[in-house]
């Protein structure tokens, strides 16, 4: 599975990972100016891989999407926080709470519906890369 990387840019900003835990991450995230930079805290997303047309995405890892903001991700500012140190406090307090309720043990009926789901998403996925390879006609 190819994995979020530590550094990256997107939408003209630079991301970088400052902690990262299981699937909860915490990023340092700016324009130009790292000395202005704003934080987020997400819940790393990820697939089993996708057809789209019939081109096969193999599985990776993701940022949440921005319909997914306030459930899978949480930006901190300096202008919200009152400081660069303060966002910086507040997005690592969210980072802790995040994954002290992601270690909480789940309910049974939890679990099997998410192992449910991901399997019926590799399934798919499984499907999908079949169809898209060519087998050879059988001849009599």
């Amino acid at each position: 599975m190819k994995t979020l990387p530590s550094s990256f840019t997107s939408k003209g900003f630079t991301h970088e990972l400052v902690r990262r835990e299981a699937d909860v991450a915490l990023f340092k995230r700016y324009q130009s100016n790292p000395d202005k930079a704003h934080y987020e805290v997400i819940i790393v997303q990820s697939h089993n891989g996708r057809s789209i047309g019939e081109a096969f995405i193999e599985p990776a890892e993701f940022y949440p999407s921005t319909s997914a903001w306030g459930r899978l991700g949480w930006t901190y500012t300096a202008g919200m926080a009152g400081s660069q140190e303060a966002a910086m406090k507040e997005a690592e307090a969210r980072f802790s709470s995040v994954l002290e309720e992601r270690s909480k043990p789940k309910h049974p009926l939890q679990v099997r519906d998410e192992m449910k789901a991901k399997l019926e998403r590799t399934h798919n996925a499984l499907m999908a890369k079949i169809s898209q390879s060519t087998t050879p006609s059988l001849q009599s």
